[in-house]
């Protein structure tokens, strides 16, 4: 079972960790032990989640925050609230990114299940290319090859994507159309390899009943080392 601390230092919530029982050659190290092992100079603790931006500490007690507890804004935006404002946006053009998720220990199942699709998105983004829309020339690329193959390959109608790449790539006609085939099942594989994956994970986190942080997690790794 997964726990959960609150630590404190003078006062102030300092962080919040997220242990669970392991076992280290052969013996059980429970979450408490480990807490007790990230303590640093002056920190205490409570049980439970309380972050500092949801809870305040009145006589070492959580208080859940009002309205009146946060302060106002300021006229120019702080570094936090540009770096919130940026998020926003990200997540508005569809780029896949971890952050834009709430903190791990307060995930839901859906929360878990979209950091499996981002971390797919990543994925794919590392199979294929950095660059904006280049997966959609590798595709037009692929598609005039496989017209040209079907029309018997004319020496004297070879598509531009394919003319282009063999002058880019100083190969022969026939071995740049040989290098985009190539390629091109190379994709085909990692892309169906990141899809095994992310719904495999995503069935994985609905069928789980205790733990599902670390079930989603397991195949976010996964999907995390693919291209790297």
């Amino acid at each position: 079972m997964r726990k959960h601390y609150t630590i404190i230092n003078g006062g102030v919530q300092r962080t919040v960790v997220s242990l669970i029982d392991k076992v280290v050659e052969g013996e059980v190290v429970t979450a408490d032990d480990q807490l007790l092992e990230l303590l640093q100079q002056g920190d205490t603790y409570i049980d439970g989640a309380f972050p500092a931006e949801m809870y305040k500490l009145i006589d070492g007690a959580p208080v859940e925050l009002v309205p009146g507890d946060i302060p106002a804004t300021n006229k120019y935006p702080t570094a936090e609230q540009q770096i919130d404002a940026t998020l926003v946006d990200v997540k508005t053009s569809g780029i896949a990114t971890q952050a834009i998720l709430p903190p791990m220990y307060l995930w839901t199942k859906d929360d878990a299940k979209n950091a499996i699709d981002q971390a797919a998105g990543r994925a794919r983004v590392r199979a294929v290319s950095q660059g904006h829309l280049v997966d959609m020339e590798y595709q037009l690329a692929e598609r005039q090859v496989k017209e040209w193959r079907a029309a018997s390959s004319p020496e004297n109608d070879v598509p531009q994507s394919l003319s282009v790449w063999a002058t880019a790539s100083g190969l022969t006609v026939e071995m740049a159309a040989q290098n985009i085939e190539s390629t091109a099942l190379q994709w085909q594989a990692a892309l169906l390899g990141i899809r095994s994956l992310r719904l495999l994970g995503k069935a994985a986190v609905d069928a789980e009943q205790v733990d599902f942080t670390t079930t989603a997690n397991n195949y976010i790794n996964q999907l995390n080392a693919v291209g790297t």
